[in-house]
């Protein structure tokens, strides 16, 4: 008897280890459902307020409150000028965390926080990846297309009994591409992707903690090189963990 009773105690702690990682998945997409059906419910009369903070060289805009009808309504992410700097600027719109990019005079606004952990995609650095203009995770050294979200790996092959690097290939979109505009007022508007298909990048793009570190965060352009901060396997600095979800 005591053997059975504890076999059960045993099983059922293994089985709560199990699911755990199961149940905070559900809730995360439970929450990042919730969002989706806000912009559907609530009215378009309700006031939008807006305050952007300097951040050394990075301009951060967050919107206190934004409802709409349609998602595919265009909104205020900020002034152009903004991107003068650095050539970002981080926003909040609808409770989503996007970033907006100029690079070579081209804009794009992209989803800010990395697909994989949860890392601050939009702080890292822009390299070019095979022709493919990239950001560079600062946490895992992902390479994201700043312009269609494809995540770039490079493939390996063996010669002479040893692995050499191959060729880069694409694993698909992994971030979701907004459109932006920039207009004769001065002001950045977006339009959110309001496609009903599913994007890896949808996992974090409403978590507030990763969101505001993208918010938050001083220019790591300068001192912080995203190659530092694990790249290949490498032990992520404690700088680049501060606040991780």
């Amino acid at each position: 008897k005591h053997t059975r009773a504890m076999n059960r105690c045993c099983c059922a702690a293994l089985t709560g280890l199990l699911l755990r990682p199961v149940a905070r998945e559900v809730l995360r997409q439970f929450e990042l459902l919730r969002h989706q059906l806000s912009w559907s419910t609530e009215s378009l009369s309700s006031l939008l307020h807006y305050r952007s903070v300097q951040q050394g060289q990075q301009t951060a805009v967050t919107y206190d409150r934004m409802h709409t009808e349609d998602g595919s309504e265009w909104h205020k992410a900020g002034e152009s000028s903004a991107l003068a700097l650095t050539g970002r600027l981080h926003a909040c719109v609808k409770g989503r965390y996007v970033s907006i990019l100029k690079i070579n005079e081209a804009l794009t606004c992209i989803d800010s926080v990395c697909f994989h952990a949860g890392g601050p995609l939009a702080l890292g650095d822009i390299e070019d990846i095979n022709g493919k203009t990239c950001l560079i995770c600062p946490w895992h050294h992902y390479k994201v297309d700043a312009f269609n979200g494809d995540k770039y790996y490079q493939a390996v092959t063996w010669q002479d009994g040893r692995m050499v690097p191959g060729e880069w290939k694409s694993n698909g979109p992994r971030h979701r591409i907004h459109d932006v505009e920039e207009r004769e007022d001065g002001q950045l508007y977006v339009q959110l992707n309001s496609s009903s298909d599913a994007m890896p990048s949808d996992t974090y793009a409403f978590d507030k903690a990763c969101g505001q570190r993208v918010l938050s965060s001083p220019n790591t352009t300068s001192g912080r090189s995203a190659a530092a901060a694990g790249a290949d396997g490498k032990k992520v600095p404690p700088w680049a963990l501060s606040g991780r979800c």
